[in-house]
Protein backbone atom coordinates (compact mmCIF):
# COMPACT_ATOMS: atom_id res chain seq x y z
CA UNK A 1 0.00 0.00 0.00
CA UNK A 2 3.21 2.34 0.56
CA UNK A 3 3.22 2.55 -3.38
CA UNK A 4 -0.70 2.65 -4.20
CA UNK A 5 -1.31 6.59 -3.66
CA UNK A 6 1.87 7.66 -5.03
CA UNK A 7 0.62 5.85 -8.13
CA UNK A 8 -2.71 6.86 -7.71
CA UNK A 9 -2.29 10.64 -7.88
CA UNK A 10 0.11 10.06 -10.56
CA UNK A 11 -2.64 8.53 -12.79
CA UNK A 12 -4.78 11.40 -11.54
CA UNK A 13 -2.57 14.29 -12.72
CA UNK A 14 -1.98 12.68 -16.25
CA UNK A 15 -5.88 12.22 -16.11
CA UNK A 16 -6.54 15.65 -15.17
CA UNK A 17 -4.12 17.14 -17.67
CA UNK A 18 -4.73 14.70 -20.50
CA UNK A 19 -8.66 15.88 -19.89
CA UNK A 20 -8.53 19.06 -20.18
CA UNK A 21 -6.15 19.13 -23.12
CA UNK A 22 -8.26 17.44 -24.77
CA UNK A 23 -11.27 19.73 -24.40
CA UNK A 24 -13.29 17.49 -21.81
CA UNK A 25 -15.45 19.99 -19.81
CA UNK A 26 -14.37 21.63 -16.50
CA UNK A 27 -17.15 20.25 -14.29
CA UNK A 28 -16.78 16.87 -15.95
CA UNK A 29 -12.99 16.49 -15.03
CA UNK A 30 -13.41 18.42 -11.03
CA UNK A 31 -16.60 15.62 -10.38
CA UNK A 32 -13.69 12.71 -11.78
CA UNK A 33 -11.51 14.03 -10.01
CA UNK A 34 -13.13 13.95 -6.35
CA UNK A 35 -14.17 10.11 -7.73
CA UNK A 36 -10.64 9.60 -7.79
CA UNK A 37 -9.88 10.41 -4.29
CA UNK A 38 -13.14 8.71 -2.95
CA UNK A 39 -11.78 5.60 -4.41
CA UNK A 40 -8.28 6.09 -3.00
CA UNK A 41 -9.85 6.81 0.57
CA UNK A 42 -11.90 3.79 0.34
CA UNK A 43 -9.31 1.11 -1.03
CA UNK A 44 -6.78 2.64 1.38
CA UNK A 45 -9.44 2.06 4.48
CA UNK A 46 -10.48 -1.80 3.39
CA UNK A 47 -6.46 -2.61 3.13
CA UNK A 48 -6.35 -2.95 -0.74
CA UNK A 49 -5.74 -6.10 -2.44
CA UNK A 50 -4.60 -7.78 1.29
CA UNK A 51 -8.96 -7.79 1.47
CA UNK A 52 -11.56 -9.26 0.27
CA UNK A 53 -13.72 -5.77 0.37
CA UNK A 54 -10.43 -3.85 -1.22
CA UNK A 55 -9.94 -6.14 -4.28
CA UNK A 56 -13.98 -5.89 -4.96
CA UNK A 57 -13.56 -1.52 -4.77
CA UNK A 58 -10.52 -1.88 -7.14
CA UNK A 59 -12.48 -4.04 -10.05
CA UNK A 60 -15.39 -1.97 -9.57
CA UNK A 61 -13.54 1.08 -10.12
CA UNK A 62 -11.43 0.16 -12.69
CA UNK A 63 -14.14 -1.42 -14.53
CA UNK A 64 -16.47 1.17 -14.26
CA UNK A 65 -14.40 4.45 -14.46
CA UNK A 66 -10.61 4.41 -13.95
CA UNK A 67 -9.60 2.08 -16.88
CA UNK A 68 -12.33 4.16 -18.85
CA UNK A 69 -10.43 7.55 -18.22
CA UNK A 70 -6.84 6.42 -18.93
CA UNK A 71 -8.08 4.75 -22.29
CA UNK A 72 -9.49 7.93 -23.46
CA UNK A 73 -6.74 9.77 -22.68
CA UNK A 74 -4.68 7.83 -24.55
CA UNK A 75 -7.38 7.87 -27.45
CA UNK A 76 -7.08 11.94 -27.39
CA UNK A 77 -10.93 11.82 -26.87
CA UNK A 78 -12.95 14.09 -24.74
CA UNK A 79 -14.14 11.35 -21.89
CA UNK A 80 -17.59 13.46 -22.02
CA UNK A 81 -18.20 13.78 -25.90
CA UNK A 82 -20.60 10.73 -25.91
CA UNK A 83 -22.19 9.93 -22.53
CA UNK A 84 -26.00 11.33 -22.15
CA UNK A 85 -25.75 12.84 -19.23
CA UNK A 86 -21.79 12.67 -18.06
CA UNK A 87 -22.16 15.18 -14.70
CA UNK A 88 -25.08 14.21 -13.64
CA UNK A 89 -23.32 10.46 -13.83
CA UNK A 90 -20.30 11.33 -12.20
CA UNK A 91 -22.04 12.79 -9.45
CA UNK A 92 -24.17 9.70 -9.35
CA UNK A 93 -20.63 7.41 -8.66
CA UNK A 94 -19.84 10.10 -5.96
CA UNK A 95 -22.61 9.35 -4.13
CA UNK A 96 -21.87 5.45 -4.15
CA UNK A 97 -18.69 5.64 -3.14
CA UNK A 98 -19.34 8.52 0.07
CA UNK A 99 -21.86 5.89 0.69
CA UNK A 100 -18.76 2.92 0.47
CA UNK A 101 -16.61 5.51 2.87
CA UNK A 102 -18.92 5.90 5.63
CA UNK A 103 -19.66 2.00 5.66
CA UNK A 104 -15.89 1.63 5.87
CA UNK A 105 -16.67 3.91 8.86
CA UNK A 106 -19.30 2.04 10.44
CA UNK A 107 -17.50 -1.44 9.92
CA UNK A 108 -14.27 0.35 11.47
CA UNK A 109 -16.78 1.78 14.56
CA UNK A 110 -19.05 -1.54 15.11
CA UNK A 111 -15.30 -3.51 15.00
CA UNK A 112 -17.22 -6.10 12.55
CA UNK A 113 -14.52 -8.44 11.10
CA UNK A 114 -12.14 -7.65 14.58
CA UNK A 115 -13.40 -10.73 16.24
CA UNK A 116 -11.68 -14.33 15.33
CA UNK A 117 -13.99 -15.34 12.57
CA UNK A 118 -16.13 -18.91 12.57
CA UNK A 119 -14.62 -20.68 10.27
CA UNK A 120 -10.42 -21.17 9.94
CA UNK A 121 -8.37 -23.75 7.54
CA UNK A 122 -5.31 -24.04 9.30
CA UNK A 123 -2.77 -24.25 6.36
CA UNK A 124 -0.53 -27.05 7.66
CA UNK A 125 1.30 -29.63 4.65
CA UNK A 126 -0.79 -32.54 4.97
CA UNK A 127 -4.17 -30.89 5.05
CA UNK A 128 -2.97 -28.68 1.77
CA UNK A 129 -1.86 -31.61 0.07
CA UNK A 130 -4.87 -33.59 1.07
CA UNK A 131 -7.97 -30.82 0.24
CA UNK A 132 -5.71 -29.94 -3.16
CA UNK A 133 -6.08 -33.01 -4.85
CA UNK A 134 -9.99 -33.77 -3.34
CA UNK A 135 -10.66 -30.74 -4.46
CA UNK A 136 -8.70 -31.07 -7.85
CA UNK A 137 -10.89 -34.03 -8.36
CA UNK A 138 -13.96 -32.61 -7.97
CA UNK A 139 -13.41 -29.38 -9.36
CA UNK A 140 -12.42 -31.88 -12.74
CA UNK A 141 -15.47 -33.56 -12.03
CA UNK A 142 -17.58 -30.14 -11.90
CA UNK A 143 -15.94 -29.25 -15.40
CA UNK A 144 -17.31 -32.02 -17.28
CA UNK A 145 -20.81 -32.28 -16.18
CA UNK A 146 -21.48 -28.71 -16.86
CA UNK A 147 -19.44 -28.75 -20.33
CA UNK A 148 -20.93 -31.79 -21.56
CA UNK A 149 -24.88 -30.96 -20.19
CA UNK A 150 -24.60 -27.31 -19.38
CA UNK A 151 -25.32 -25.83 -22.54
CA UNK A 152 -28.80 -26.83 -25.03
CA UNK A 153 -28.42 -27.67 -28.83
CA UNK A 154 -30.61 -25.08 -29.69
CA UNK A 155 -28.41 -22.32 -27.73
CA UNK A 156 -27.77 -20.55 -24.85
CA UNK A 157 -26.99 -22.04 -21.22
CA UNK A 158 -28.97 -24.27 -19.01
CA UNK A 159 -29.41 -22.15 -15.67
CA UNK A 160 -31.58 -25.10 -13.54
CA UNK A 161 -31.59 -28.60 -12.15
CA UNK A 162 -28.51 -30.03 -10.95
CA UNK A 163 -26.29 -27.97 -13.37
CA UNK A 164 -27.76 -24.79 -11.79
CA UNK A 165 -26.06 -25.22 -7.94
CA UNK A 166 -22.89 -26.24 -10.11
CA UNK A 167 -22.57 -23.03 -11.96
CA UNK A 168 -23.14 -21.21 -8.35
CA UNK A 169 -20.53 -23.30 -6.85
CA UNK A 170 -17.24 -21.41 -8.34
CA UNK A 171 -15.13 -21.82 -5.23
CA UNK A 172 -14.84 -25.75 -6.01
CA UNK A 173 -12.78 -24.37 -9.03
CA UNK A 174 -10.75 -22.04 -7.27
CA UNK A 175 -10.45 -23.76 -4.00
CA UNK A 176 -7.77 -26.15 -5.32
CA UNK A 177 -5.81 -23.32 -7.05
CA UNK A 178 -5.33 -21.50 -3.53
CA UNK A 179 -4.50 -24.74 -1.74
CA UNK A 180 -2.01 -26.09 -4.10
CA UNK A 181 -0.75 -22.48 -3.87
CA UNK A 182 -0.20 -23.08 -0.09
CA UNK A 183 1.34 -26.34 -0.20
CA UNK A 184 3.65 -25.56 -2.58
CA UNK A 185 5.27 -22.67 -0.82
CA UNK A 186 4.59 -23.96 2.92
CA UNK A 187 6.74 -27.34 1.46
CA UNK A 188 9.42 -25.33 -0.60
CA UNK A 189 9.32 -22.92 3.05
CA UNK A 190 8.99 -20.40 -0.06
CA UNK A 191 11.00 -21.19 -2.40
CA UNK A 192 8.40 -22.76 -5.21
CA UNK A 193 5.08 -21.03 -5.79
CA UNK A 194 3.70 -23.99 -8.65
CA UNK A 195 2.70 -27.34 -8.28
CA UNK A 196 0.92 -29.91 -10.56
CA UNK A 197 -2.31 -29.56 -8.37
CA UNK A 198 -2.17 -25.23 -8.87
CA UNK A 199 -0.75 -26.03 -12.83
CA UNK A 200 -4.08 -28.42 -13.31
CA UNK A 201 -6.25 -26.24 -11.52
CA UNK A 202 -5.64 -23.52 -13.70
CA UNK A 203 -5.55 -25.44 -16.64
CA UNK A 204 -8.93 -26.32 -16.09
CA UNK A 205 -10.47 -22.97 -15.65
CA UNK A 206 -8.70 -21.62 -18.66
CA UNK A 207 -10.03 -24.54 -20.46
CA UNK A 208 -13.26 -24.37 -19.41
CA UNK A 209 -13.42 -20.16 -19.71
CA UNK A 210 -11.90 -21.21 -24.23
CA UNK A 211 -14.88 -23.78 -24.35
CA UNK A 212 -18.24 -21.44 -22.78
CA UNK A 213 -16.21 -18.13 -24.39
CA UNK A 214 -16.09 -16.91 -20.81
CA UNK A 215 -13.28 -14.34 -20.07
CA UNK A 216 -13.53 -14.36 -16.15
CA UNK A 217 -12.76 -18.00 -15.46
CA UNK A 218 -9.56 -17.73 -17.79
CA UNK A 219 -8.19 -14.60 -15.98
CA UNK A 220 -9.90 -14.82 -12.52
CA UNK A 221 -7.62 -18.27 -12.54
CA UNK A 222 -4.54 -16.33 -13.21
CA UNK A 223 -5.08 -13.86 -10.64
CA UNK A 224 -6.05 -16.67 -7.87
CA UNK A 225 -2.84 -18.35 -8.45
CA UNK A 226 -0.70 -14.97 -8.15
CA UNK A 227 -2.47 -13.62 -5.50
CA UNK A 228 -2.21 -16.67 -3.47
CA UNK A 229 1.21 -16.95 -3.65
CA UNK A 230 1.53 -12.86 -2.35
CA UNK A 231 -0.14 -13.70 0.06
CA UNK A 232 1.14 -17.23 0.91
CA UNK A 233 4.53 -14.66 1.39
CA UNK A 234 5.92 -15.86 -1.93
CA UNK A 235 8.84 -13.51 -3.19
CA UNK A 236 8.41 -13.07 -6.83
CA UNK A 237 11.66 -12.43 -8.84
CA UNK A 238 12.14 -11.45 -11.98
CA UNK A 239 11.44 -14.38 -13.87
CA UNK A 240 8.19 -14.43 -12.49
CA UNK A 241 6.97 -11.11 -13.35
CA UNK A 242 8.01 -12.11 -16.93
CA UNK A 243 5.78 -14.97 -16.59
CA UNK A 244 3.08 -12.92 -15.44
CA UNK A 245 3.15 -10.16 -17.84
CA UNK A 246 3.56 -12.67 -20.72
CA UNK A 247 0.25 -14.31 -19.34
CA UNK A 248 -1.20 -11.14 -19.27
CA UNK A 249 -0.49 -10.34 -23.03
CA UNK A 250 -1.72 -13.45 -23.92
CA UNK A 251 -5.31 -12.98 -22.33
CA UNK A 252 -5.09 -9.10 -23.59
CA UNK A 253 -4.61 -10.35 -27.21
CA UNK A 254 -5.95 -13.46 -27.76
CA UNK A 255 -7.99 -15.32 -25.01
CA UNK A 256 -10.16 -11.99 -24.52
CA UNK A 257 -10.65 -11.25 -28.03
CA UNK A 258 -11.37 -14.58 -28.87
CA UNK A 259 -14.12 -14.83 -25.35
CA UNK A 260 -15.92 -11.68 -27.43
CA UNK A 261 -16.05 -13.15 -30.82
CA UNK A 262 -16.95 -16.89 -30.09
CA UNK A 263 -19.92 -16.31 -27.49
CA UNK A 264 -22.04 -16.89 -30.22
CA UNK A 265 -19.97 -20.07 -31.92
CA UNK A 266 -19.76 -22.09 -28.99
CA UNK A 267 -22.83 -21.94 -27.30
CA UNK A 268 -25.03 -23.20 -30.05
CA UNK A 269 -24.93 -26.60 -31.39
CA UNK A 270 -23.95 -30.14 -30.22
CA UNK A 271 -21.19 -30.68 -28.49
CA UNK A 272 -18.80 -31.62 -30.84
CA UNK A 273 -20.12 -28.92 -33.49
CA UNK A 274 -19.15 -26.36 -30.36
CA UNK A 275 -15.60 -28.37 -30.13
CA UNK A 276 -15.19 -28.01 -33.68
CA UNK A 277 -16.19 -23.93 -33.79
CA UNK A 278 -14.18 -23.37 -30.41
CA UNK A 279 -11.05 -24.68 -32.15
CA UNK A 280 -11.68 -23.19 -35.82
CA UNK A 281 -12.38 -19.19 -33.87
CA UNK A 282 -9.52 -19.52 -31.24
CA UNK A 283 -7.07 -20.31 -34.72
CA UNK A 284 -8.16 -17.74 -36.39
CA UNK A 285 -8.10 -15.40 -33.52
CA UNK A 286 -4.56 -16.17 -33.36
CA UNK A 287 -3.76 -16.17 -37.23
CA UNK A 288 -5.98 -13.84 -38.88
CA UNK A 289 -6.88 -10.95 -35.88
CA UNK A 290 -7.66 -8.46 -38.15
CA UNK A 291 -10.37 -10.40 -39.69
CA UNK A 292 -12.50 -10.28 -36.83
CA UNK A 293 -11.35 -6.45 -35.85
CA UNK A 294 -12.75 -5.36 -39.29
CA UNK A 295 -16.16 -7.49 -38.95
CA UNK A 296 -16.40 -5.56 -35.69
CA UNK A 297 -15.90 -1.97 -37.46
CA UNK A 298 -18.56 -2.88 -40.18
CA UNK A 299 -21.35 -4.35 -37.78
CA UNK A 300 -20.57 -0.62 -35.68
CA UNK A 301 -21.52 1.75 -39.00
CA UNK A 302 -24.52 -0.14 -39.53
CA UNK A 303 -26.41 0.08 -36.13
CA UNK A 304 -28.84 2.73 -34.94
CA UNK A 305 -27.67 5.82 -34.09
CA UNK A 306 -28.84 4.82 -30.36
CA UNK A 307 -26.73 1.19 -30.48
CA UNK A 308 -23.51 3.82 -31.57
CA UNK A 309 -24.24 5.76 -28.71
CA UNK A 310 -23.35 2.58 -26.14
CA UNK A 311 -19.28 2.88 -27.75
CA UNK A 312 -18.11 5.20 -25.33
CA UNK A 313 -14.82 5.07 -27.94
CA UNK A 314 -15.55 6.76 -31.07
CA UNK A 315 -14.00 3.25 -33.01
CA UNK A 316 -15.67 0.06 -32.33
CA UNK A 317 -14.33 -2.01 -29.59
CA UNK A 318 -16.40 -3.94 -27.41
CA UNK A 319 -13.10 -5.10 -25.58
CA UNK A 320 -12.66 -1.79 -24.34
CA UNK A 321 -16.42 -0.53 -23.83
CA UNK A 322 -16.43 -3.86 -21.15
CA UNK A 323 -14.35 -1.05 -19.33
CA UNK A 324 -15.92 1.54 -19.78
CA UNK A 325 -19.35 0.64 -18.08
CA UNK A 326 -20.35 4.39 -16.79
CA UNK A 327 -21.17 5.06 -21.18
CA UNK A 328 -24.35 2.26 -20.18
CA UNK A 329 -24.88 3.58 -16.27
CA UNK A 330 -25.20 7.10 -17.86
CA UNK A 331 -27.62 6.03 -20.79
CA UNK A 332 -29.87 4.49 -18.11
CA UNK A 333 -29.73 7.28 -15.79
CA UNK A 334 -30.97 9.74 -18.97
CA UNK A 335 -33.87 7.44 -19.50
CA UNK A 336 -34.55 7.29 -15.80
CA UNK A 337 -34.81 10.91 -15.90
CA UNK A 338 -37.34 11.02 -18.56
CA UNK A 339 -39.50 7.59 -17.47
CA UNK A 340 -39.12 7.99 -13.98
CA UNK A 341 -38.39 5.84 -10.74
CA UNK A 342 -39.71 2.00 -11.55
CA UNK A 343 -39.58 1.64 -7.94
CA UNK A 344 -38.32 -1.68 -6.53
CA UNK A 345 -39.38 -4.47 -8.04
CA UNK A 346 -36.05 -6.25 -9.06
CA UNK A 347 -35.06 -5.31 -5.67
CA UNK A 348 -37.46 -7.31 -4.25
CA UNK A 349 -36.98 -10.23 -6.63
CA UNK A 350 -33.63 -10.54 -5.02
CA UNK A 351 -35.31 -11.38 -1.83
CA UNK A 352 -37.61 -14.07 -3.44
CA UNK A 353 -34.87 -15.66 -5.28
CA UNK A 354 -32.77 -16.34 -1.40
CA UNK A 355 -34.85 -19.17 -0.63
CA UNK A 356 -34.24 -21.28 -3.43
CA UNK A 357 -37.43 -23.03 -5.85
CA UNK A 358 -37.48 -26.23 -4.12
CA UNK A 359 -38.03 -25.17 -1.10
CA UNK A 360 -40.82 -23.24 -1.08
CA UNK A 361 -41.72 -22.73 -5.32
CA UNK A 362 -40.76 -24.74 -7.89
CA UNK A 363 -42.66 -22.65 -10.29
CA UNK A 364 -41.26 -19.42 -9.03
CA UNK A 365 -40.60 -17.43 -12.35
CA UNK A 366 -37.35 -16.38 -13.40
CA UNK A 367 -36.97 -12.64 -14.03
CA UNK A 368 -33.29 -11.57 -15.34
CA UNK A 369 -32.79 -8.82 -13.35
CA UNK A 370 -29.69 -7.33 -15.16
CA UNK A 371 -31.60 -7.82 -18.35
CA UNK A 372 -34.42 -5.90 -17.12
CA UNK A 373 -32.23 -3.19 -16.09
CA UNK A 374 -30.43 -3.21 -19.44
CA UNK A 375 -33.45 -2.14 -21.41
CA UNK A 376 -33.98 0.72 -19.99
CA UNK A 377 -30.50 1.77 -21.12
CA UNK A 378 -31.11 3.35 -24.61
CA UNK A 379 -29.78 0.90 -27.63
CA UNK A 380 -28.38 -1.38 -24.97
CA UNK A 381 -30.70 -4.15 -25.03
CA UNK A 382 -33.63 -5.16 -27.58
CA UNK A 383 -37.19 -5.09 -25.89
CA UNK A 384 -37.73 -8.60 -27.16
CA UNK A 385 -34.34 -10.20 -25.79
CA UNK A 386 -34.28 -11.95 -22.82
CA UNK A 387 -31.29 -13.58 -22.47
CA UNK A 388 -28.46 -11.27 -22.47
CA UNK A 389 -27.87 -10.03 -19.15
CA UNK A 390 -25.70 -6.93 -19.70
CA UNK A 391 -23.49 -5.57 -16.93
CA UNK A 392 -24.64 -2.36 -15.06
CA UNK A 393 -23.71 -2.89 -11.24
CA UNK A 394 -25.56 -1.86 -8.29
CA UNK A 395 -25.43 1.91 -8.99
CA UNK A 396 -27.58 1.85 -12.47
CA UNK A 397 -29.90 -0.15 -10.38
CA UNK A 398 -30.50 2.03 -7.15
CA UNK A 399 -30.73 5.08 -9.04
CA UNK A 400 -33.58 3.71 -11.69
CA UNK A 401 -35.29 2.44 -8.50
CA UNK A 402 -36.02 5.16 -6.26
CA UNK A 403 -33.35 7.91 -7.44
CA UNK A 404 -30.31 9.36 -5.35
CA UNK A 405 -30.57 8.58 -1.84
CA UNK A 406 -30.96 4.77 -2.95
CA UNK A 407 -27.73 4.57 -4.45
CA UNK A 408 -26.13 5.89 -0.70
CA UNK A 409 -27.89 3.62 1.04
CA UNK A 410 -27.30 0.58 -1.54
CA UNK A 411 -24.06 1.51 -1.14
CA UNK A 412 -23.44 1.93 2.50
CA UNK A 413 -25.59 -1.62 3.13
CA UNK A 414 -23.54 -3.56 0.71
CA UNK A 415 -20.36 -1.94 1.98
CA UNK A 416 -21.26 -3.36 4.99
CA UNK A 417 -23.16 -6.05 4.74
CA UNK A 418 -20.01 -7.58 2.59
CA UNK A 419 -17.68 -6.55 5.71
CA UNK A 420 -20.07 -8.59 8.57
CA UNK A 421 -20.58 -11.39 6.36
CA UNK A 422 -16.93 -11.85 4.75
CA UNK A 423 -15.33 -11.17 8.38
CA UNK A 424 -17.44 -13.12 10.21
CA UNK A 425 -17.13 -16.45 8.92
CA UNK A 426 -13.63 -15.91 6.76
CA UNK A 427 -11.93 -13.32 8.78
CA UNK A 428 -11.44 -9.59 6.63
CA UNK A 429 -7.68 -10.39 5.24
CA UNK A 430 -6.14 -12.41 2.59
CA UNK A 431 -2.87 -13.06 4.14
CA UNK A 432 -2.76 -17.03 4.48
CA UNK A 433 -6.69 -17.29 4.38
CA UNK A 434 -7.65 -19.69 2.25
CA UNK A 435 -11.33 -19.36 2.70
CA UNK A 436 -11.13 -16.06 2.15
CA UNK A 437 -8.94 -16.33 -1.05
CA UNK A 438 -11.46 -19.14 -2.37
CA UNK A 439 -14.12 -16.85 -2.65
CA UNK A 440 -12.74 -13.96 -3.93
CA UNK A 441 -13.43 -14.81 -8.23
CA UNK A 442 -17.57 -14.64 -6.54
CA UNK A 443 -17.15 -11.55 -4.82
CA UNK A 444 -15.63 -9.58 -6.87
CA UNK A 445 -17.43 -10.14 -10.11
CA UNK A 446 -20.86 -10.02 -7.96
CA UNK A 447 -19.80 -6.57 -6.24
CA UNK A 448 -18.39 -4.98 -9.20
CA UNK A 449 -20.86 -6.10 -11.90
CA UNK A 450 -24.68 -7.52 -10.72
CA UNK A 451 -27.65 -5.74 -9.68
CA UNK A 452 -28.70 -4.99 -6.01
CA UNK A 453 -31.20 -8.72 -6.10
CA UNK A 454 -27.88 -10.62 -7.44
CA UNK A 455 -26.04 -8.95 -4.45
CA UNK A 456 -28.60 -10.30 -2.20
CA UNK A 457 -28.65 -13.34 -3.42
CA UNK A 458 -25.14 -13.74 -3.08
CA UNK A 459 -24.52 -12.08 0.62
CA UNK A 460 -27.66 -14.12 1.97
CA UNK A 461 -27.87 -17.59 -0.28
CA UNK A 462 -24.20 -17.82 -2.15
CA UNK A 463 -21.96 -17.08 1.12
CA UNK A 464 -23.81 -19.08 3.28
CA UNK A 465 -23.37 -22.31 1.22
CA UNK A 466 -19.36 -21.45 0.70
CA UNK A 467 -19.52 -21.47 4.67
CA UNK A 468 -21.18 -24.53 5.30
CA UNK A 469 -19.22 -26.24 2.61
CA UNK A 470 -15.76 -24.69 4.32
CA UNK A 471 -17.24 -25.93 7.92
CA UNK A 472 -17.40 -29.88 6.15
CA UNK A 473 -13.71 -28.92 4.87
CA UNK A 474 -12.42 -27.66 7.95
CA UNK A 475 -14.22 -30.58 9.95
CA UNK A 476 -13.01 -32.97 7.45
CA UNK A 477 -9.13 -31.47 7.08
CA UNK A 478 -9.77 -31.92 11.02
CA UNK A 479 -10.11 -35.36 11.07
CA UNK A 480 -8.15 -36.76 8.05
CA UNK A 481 -4.84 -35.25 9.35
CA UNK A 482 -2.22 -35.46 12.03
CA UNK A 483 -2.53 -33.34 15.15
CA UNK A 484 1.13 -33.77 15.72
CA UNK A 485 4.08 -35.07 14.09
CA UNK A 486 4.07 -38.49 16.37
CA UNK A 487 -0.12 -38.64 15.85
CA UNK A 488 -0.67 -41.18 13.18
CA UNK A 489 -3.45 -40.07 10.73
CA UNK A 490 -7.52 -40.65 11.90
CA UNK A 491 -7.76 -43.45 8.88
CA UNK A 492 -4.54 -45.47 9.77
CA UNK A 493 -6.06 -46.22 13.10
CA UNK A 494 -7.04 -49.94 14.02
CA UNK A 495 -10.97 -50.83 14.59
CA UNK A 496 -11.51 -50.45 18.23
CA UNK A 497 -8.33 -48.39 18.94
CA UNK A 498 -8.63 -44.46 19.50
CA UNK A 499 -6.15 -42.00 18.08
CA UNK A 500 -3.15 -41.18 20.57
CA UNK A 501 -2.13 -37.63 20.84
CA UNK A 502 0.65 -36.47 23.14
CA UNK A 503 -0.35 -33.38 26.10
CA UNK A 504 3.32 -32.11 25.00
CA UNK A 505 2.57 -32.03 21.28
CA UNK A 506 -0.91 -31.30 21.40
CA UNK A 507 -2.07 -27.04 19.41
Amino acid sequence: MRWFWPIHLILLAFVIVGQLATGTGLDFTLWMSLLWIQFGIVFSRTKGVASVLGCCLLLFFVQHIGAAMVMKVLHWQPADEIMYVPVQTLQIYNVAFLGLICGSFFIDIMRIGKAKPLIVLKPTEDRLFILAVILLVISAVRWYVVNRFGVADEGGLYVGGIIGPLRQFHFIQYLPIVLGTAYAITKSNGKKWLHWTNVISVLISIAGGIIFAVRQEMVWAVVTLVLSAHMFGFQFKFKQYGMIIGLALFFQLVLSPYALYARNEVRTGTQSERLTNMAKVFTEVITEPEKFRKKEVEDAQVVTEDERRTHYFREASNLKERHALINWVSSVVYRTNLEGYDGGGRIYHGWAMVIPRFANNENKPVIGTANDLGQKAIGLVGPTDFTTQITLGFVADAFNAYGWWCVFLTAFLIMVTYGLFLGFFFGDGLSRNILGLGIIYQATQVFAERTIAAQIVFLFQDIIVYAIFSGFLVFFANTMTRRSREAPYAYERQRGMGRVVSPDTRP
